[in-house]
């Protein structure tokens, strides 16, 4: 009200200028007076409704608690609704991501099933033909092991330095020539196997690998014994000795060295033991399935983890 008179009196004719100063006092007056009336009316209406409200609740007790609890509940049951809504979503998104992991699973134990029969009769037949190989190598290489197995070592050193030809050594003379060994080789199939090596399990070619290069040696070692008229002892050979203890205990290699004869022939034994053990376990296709169901596990998990980096 101040504001407008003042405006009033700065626009207004110089011959309106002259209003009584009781008459713009009074205006003010009225103006604070006005001001006075309404924030004591605010005070007063605020006071009735604090007493009326208390007056309602001791009056009716249960019907204010009741609109109180309603009231509560009604919010209560609009937030569990939110709740729900989201959990829901929250539920359905994991629910298609379990469908297509599940999916992916499926389709690939399918395509592992389908293509098991092949590779698994590619492995039996890959399996097969190591172990001839180790046959025809025994056979081929029978006599080298025969004379370690029935002589002492003095009497095979012996038997080599007076070139005894009714010395059982004789058997094994015809490896005084190396070209023998490599053409007993050729007989038995041993350098083609290196074909079945894909389709058979690290442990099972080894152990082949072993054996195969257990009859070279011991060949070879005939060979060098004829040619320089002394015995080549296989026990105490290095080479042979470090094959050996590759896929044979140290303990065992120990006991056979000390056995006066037929040491090797028993460790050429303990190899072939466990190269049908690894054979049986191979055929079976529980090595092929296992193996490659844990690599599709490991790629669901990666893929889930968003560990396999994306190919831009």
């Amino acid at each position: 009200m101040d504001r407008w008179l003042a405006l009033a009196a700065v626009t207004a004719p110089r011959e309106r200028l002259l209003i009584p100063a009781a008459t713009i006092m009074s205006y003010g007056s009225y103006g604070f007076e006005a001001r006075s009336m309404g924030f004591i009316s605010t005070i007063v209406l605020y006071v009735v409704l604090q007493l009326g409200w208390t007056l309602l609740s001791r009056t009716f007790p249960d019907l204010v608690g009741g609109a109180l609890l309603k009231g509560i509940e009604r919010r209560n049951a609009i937030a569990v609704e939110s709740a729900k809504d989201e959990l829901s979503k929250s539920t359905q998104t994991e629910i298609e991501s379990l469908r297509a992991d599940y999916a992916m699973l499926k389709s690939s134990v399918d395509f592992l099933s389908a293509s098991h029969g092949e590779v698994r009769a590619k492995m039996i037949g890959a399996t097969e033909d190591l172990w001839r190989v180790l046959l025809q190598l025994g056979r081929l290489f029978s006599t080298v092991i025969f004379v370690d197995t029935v002589l002492l070592a003095k009497e095979i050193d012996a038997a080599i330095r007076r070139d005894d030809q009714n010395s059982l050594v004789q058997t094994a003379k015809d490896f005084q020539n190396r070209d023998t060994i490599v053409l007993k080789f050729q007989q038995a199939g041993a350098n083609d196997a290196d074909k079945d090596r894909i389709f058979v399990s690290p442990r099972l070619w080894l152990l082949f690998f072993v054996i195969r290069a257990v009859y070279a040696r011991a060949a070879l070692l005939m060979s060098v014994s004829f040619k320089e008229k002394s015995y080549r002892d296989w026990r105490q050979d290095d080479v042979l000795v470090k094959l050996l203890t590759n896929v044979v205990p140290d303990k065992v290699v120990s006991e056979m060295r000390q056995l006066p004869c037929g040491g090797l022939q028993n460790l050429i034994r303990h190899l072939e033991s466990a190269f049908l053990a690894e054979a049986a376990r191979v055929m079976s296709g529980v090595h092929f399935f296992a193996d490659n169901f844990s690599e599709v596990q490991s790629t669901l998990i990666m893929e889930k983890e968003k560990i396999v980096p994306s190919v831009e």
